[in-house]
């Protein structure tokens, strides 16, 4: 019931601009000088929200600078890995080194964020005039925000090439088992024992018998591969 309460109170502040009356409980409720009641902050939040920060010529100034030093880090990786691919390394595209920079991040699209973000802070500040104080903060607050989405994008990467990985690796052995004629069926070529691969994959290298069976899965549907109903072979199919 306290956070509807709360809930409907900060939602009602935002719609009307005004700050309704404390009532008994909760001025009971903030004996705590130490504790910011909800009635008090959303009292300094609709107050804060009453100011409307300019940029002086100063600070519109810096904002530009910084914006064009930060480019001009950028522009020099590419230069950077430029030159590097010359050496016989691999090349990275543009996209890729501005999609892992926290400084190519910084487009003339961000520069609005920018000024949004340092008249924000202003306004917690109850100031009439963005600082550069503020656009530093507003700045920090833009490559956090990158480094985040750079750091949970690298995460999803591996996550993908860890389980690319893990069936790969596994239809690589069960490929060297044909080759070397380990596991073999009896009966049919090109074909092994479902059990003596399965058991050779899982307790041998480790694998679990889900990953085992998403890689059967997987090749079977490219068509590299076709297990029987009854799983007691893996066939594999002739180019």
């Amino acid at each position: 019931s306290h956070d509807l309460s709360l809930a409907r109170h900060v939602t009602r502040v935002h719609m009307t601009g005004a700050v309704p009356a404390a009532t008994t409980s909760t001025q009971d409720n903030a004996t705590d000088s130490s504790i910011i009641s909800p009635a008090a902050l959303a009292s300094y939040i609709a107050h804060a929200r009453s100011f409307t920060p300019t940029l002086s010529s100063e600070v519109s100034d810096y904002i530009v600078e910084s914006y064009v030093s930060k480019r001009i880090e950028y522009k020099l990786q590419l230069e950077r890995s430029a030159s590097t691919s010359t050496h016989g390394h691999s090349v990275k595209s543009t996209d890729t080194i501005l999609s892992n920079s926290v400084v190519g991040a910084i487009t003339p699209r961000s520069l609005l964020g920018i000024i949004r973000l340092s008249q924000a802070h202003a306004r917690l500040r109850l100031a009439s005039h963005v600082t550069k104080d503020d656009v530093d903060v507003a700045t920090k607050l833009m490559y956090f925000a990158q480094e985040t989405i750079n750091h949970l994008s690298a995460s999803s990467r591996r996550s993908a090439a860890s389980k690319s990985d893990y069936i790969s690796t596994i239809f690589m052995h069960l490929s060297d088992m044909l080759k070397t004629k380990r596991n073999l069926h009896p009966t049919i070529n090109n074909a092994l024992v479902y059990n003596l691969a399965f058991q050779s994959i899982t307790n041998t290298l480790g694998f679990t018998d889900v990953q085992f069976a998403k890689c059967l899965d997987y090749y079977d549907n490219l068509g590299l591969i076709h297990i029987n109903p009854s799983k007691t072979r893996i066939l594999f199919i002739s180019s």
